[in-house]
């Protein structure tokens, strides 16, 4: 059984350097600057500013400027959020499709560790803005996750990825980026790399080149999967990958069941986009 909320809390704020004491002071502060500001369509929970400050080394500027463009970059790029809602037709296509899959457990390092792998690796059937918008709705339920994590480990599986592929995501990963860089913060602990083809394999080892050494210790290029288990503890991975975990299949499937559970959530979130763009476009004319 996993330790309870509270014992994950204070083990996270613990490593973050801070008490809980503390931490409820900063999301108090936090929260009092968010009432004031008037023009953001709702209030957060205390728990997702928890996430944000956690996200944020408990920085509050940097948290209040990452909250503020939470709800901000939905109208400044809306193709990444416009008619993205799990339910609609062509995003339930996009889930099987591709994984993307945080695992249930988290490390002993209280680490998220997510998969990424196409589950159909017919290169017609991949739309690259889908696949951006389905990571960005997983991002969703896991700030109504209750535990937290200090940081997040990925695992590409890149079996069945072709140069069609490549090609196709390199049209949005600009725009996917900035999400992440100005809104999540992403604290990167690991990035490992399977099944590579050829010429990823080649370009990661270019990359890696170049990197900040503390950067490019943390990605991981493997042969097989059988190595993964060296970095994150056979318990926590899918069953896919020799672990213990259920198979990408089954937390698949889960994933889904999680969206509809949490449908009310995106539809407010639905219901943003589409105020946003429609009182952006009233300031235009």
């Amino acid at each position: 059984m996993g330790e309870n909320i509270a014992d994950n809390r204070r083990r996270v704020f613990e490593a973050s350097g801070v008490t809980v004491e503390i931490a409820d002071e900063k999301v108090d502060v936090v929260e009092k600057w968010l009432r004031k500001q008037t023009h953001l369509p709702e209030i957060p929970s205390k728990h997702m500013i928890e996430i944000f400050l956690v996200l944020n080394k408990f920085n509050i500027e940097v948290t209040q400027r990452k909250l503020e463009m939470y709800y901000k970059i939905r109208t400044q790029i809306p193709d990444l959020y416009q008619n993205k809602h799990p339910a609609s037709p062509h995003m339930q296509k996009i889930a099987d499709v591709v994984y993307c899959i945080a695992l249930p457990k988290l490390s002993p390092e209280l680490y998220l560790i997510n998969v990424f792998k196409l589950k159909d690796t017919n290169t017609k059937n991949f739309d690259a803005h889908d696949y951006a918008a389905y990571s960005l709705n997983s991002a969703e339920l896991k700030l109504l996750d209750e535990k937290l994590a200090v940081g997040e480990v990925f695992i590409y599986d890149l079996e069945g990825v072709s140069f069609g592929h490549f090609f196709k995501t390199m049209t949005v990963l600009k725009k996917l980026s900035r999400v992440v860089e100005e809104v999540f913060s992403s604290r990167v602990k690991g990035i490992h790399y399977i099944n590579c083809p050829r010429f990823i394999d080649a370009l990661v080892s270019v990359v890696r080149a170049v990197m900040n050494p503390k950067v490019a210790n943390r990605i991981h290029i493997h042969k097989s999967y059988d190595t993964l288990s060296e970095y994150i503890p056979k318990e926590l991975l899918p069953r896919d990958y020799g672990g213990d975990e259920k198979s990408l299949d089954e937390l698949n499937e889960m994933l889904k069941t999680e969206f509809l559970e949490n449908k009310e959530r995106f539809d407010k979130l639905d219901q943003m986009v589409m105020k946003d763009i429609k009182e952006v476009v009233k300031d235009n004319q």
